[in-house]
């Protein structure tokens, strides 16, 4: 945790200060930029994004290697719902950076209206299970408790490209850690 309290250090300072996405998040800047929301709106995400990277650049059980840069996690969930998921909800993207900074997060506390922004952070943890700095004891419980969460998650997303792509994260996921059979 010595990294990600590190990078924290250096980003406290920035808080708020949407120049430093141009170095953290370029990419994500840029999409913001270009999405149908209106000026004001995405003045607002990239404050909230650059006081969410601020927060909570990682995943608490993913360390970073410093001096290797990466996109920050509340960046990759507006990329995940932008890019990926052709998401047009302004409030779904608040939610999800919302997420980014909250220690444990639950599908249980999520509504109808978090739920795409709950599940691009499920995908994005899908996508880091592969690191090896990850113990197998942390891995196996993610897998577990994202199988259970599974089954309701399915039934509640509303965006097609979302879901399609957590499917397909999970499986393969669940096949490479747990084995076909443990679902």
């Amino acid at each position: 945790m010595t990294t990600q309290t590190t990078t924290q250090r250096e980003l406290s300072s920035q808080s708020g200060d949407t120049a430093i996405l141009d170095q953290l998040a370029p990419g994500v800047t840029r999409l913001i930029e270009r999405s149908a929301f209106s000026s004001e709106q995405k003045e607002t995400l990239r404050e909230q994004l650059a006081n969410a990277i601020s927060l909570c650049p990682e995943h608490e059980w993913l360390e970073r290697t410093p001096g290797i840069s990466y996109n920050p996690l509340p960046a990759r969930l507006v990329e995940i719902l932008l890019r990926e998921s052709h998401c047009t909800q302004y409030t779904t993207i608040e939610v999800a950076l919302s997420l980014s900074t909250t220690p444990i997060v639950d599908l249980s506390t999520s509504t109808a209206l978090s739920v795409d922004a709950y599940t691009a952070y499920a995908l994005d943890t899908l996508r880091h299970l592969h690191y090896d700095i990850i113990a197998e004891r942390i891995r196996t419980e993610i897998l577990k408790k994202l199988a259970l969460e599974n089954e309701p998650i399915a039934q509640m997303i509303q965006l097609p490209r979302l879901h399609v792509l957590y499917d397909a994260a999970f499986s393969r996921a669940s096949k490479r850690f747990l084995g076909e059979d443990e679902i």
